[in-house]
């Protein structure tokens, strides 16, 4: 068993004063309950309809996203992500940037890492209580994804980095979306972290994603209930965005 601090509770963590490194398990460690001992689930299960999410506790769920040290809005959407053998989805999809450029991709997603936490002790917090009485597992996939865009167009590139995903079982043996903290205005869920090499010139930018807020964003999002992009961005593709 190891030690993790779990699970979305720190607003700090979106402040524009807390410098971000960008290190998934960096960021994996401010998020999570103290102390929530978990262990390695070998069960395989399929998380593909997870990323279609679109209701949940917290609302409806789409990507927010950005690209670059400028943080340029990024519209992305999954056309289709299938599971193709034990760990190992096949994805597919576009980005869209704010100038309206769109760019269709293929790739896929490795599963890393699957655990499951102690529902003893997740019982014990209070934002925990009265969920898991209802449900038999809690647990969370760390994956790697690789998406590659069309080398034959311009500004084309890979994006690549890790995926975290919070699920749970019911008592049925159901897989969910973990939204049982919804109500936290800092709750996010699908968390992608990466960056963009560019084909031509090799350059990386940094790229981020997820559900209601996003991780790495730092002065980019300013809002305290929702996520509320700044205004100094505005002119990356940002003026229009409504919650």
């Amino acid at each position: 068993m190891r030690l993790i601090s779990i699970v979305l509770v720190i607003i700090s963590f979106f402040s524009p004063k807390v410098q971000q490194t960008c290190n998934l398990h960096d960021f994996l460690s401010i998020y999570f309950l103290d102390k929530i001992e978990y262990t390695e689930y070998e069960e395989d299960i399929d998380l593909s309809p997870l990323f279609f999410t679109e209701k949940t506790y917290a609302g409806t769920a789409k990507y927010l996203s950005f690209i670059g040290n400028n943080k340029k809005r990024l519209n992305l959407e999954f056309f289709a992500i299938k599971k193709s053998k034990e760990g190992v989805y096949e994805v597919s999809g576009q980005t869209t940037v704010f100038n309206g450029v769109t760019r269709k991709f293929e790739g896929n997603f490795i599963l890393k890492e699957q655990c499951i936490f102690d529902n003893e002790q997740l019982a014990a917090e209070e934002s925990y209580e009265h969920e898991v009485k209802g449900s038999e597992i809690h647990g969370f996939s760390v994956l790697e994804f690789t998406l590659l865009e069309n080398k034959q167009l311009s500004s084309t590139g890979i994006f690549e980095g890790d995926i975290f995903v919070l699920w749970y079982k019911n008592k049925e043996g159901q897989l969910l979306y973990n939204d049982i903290q919804g109500y936290i205005p800092s709750y996010t869920n699908c968390i992608f972290n990466g960056h963009w090499t560019s084909y031509r010139t090799k350059k990386k930018s940094i790229v981020a994603w997820s559900h209601y807020r996003i991780p790495c964003a730092g002065d980019l999002d300013i809002g305290v209930s929702e996520f509320m992009p700044n205004e100094k961005y505005y002119k990356y593709g940002w003026a229009d965005y409504k919650p």
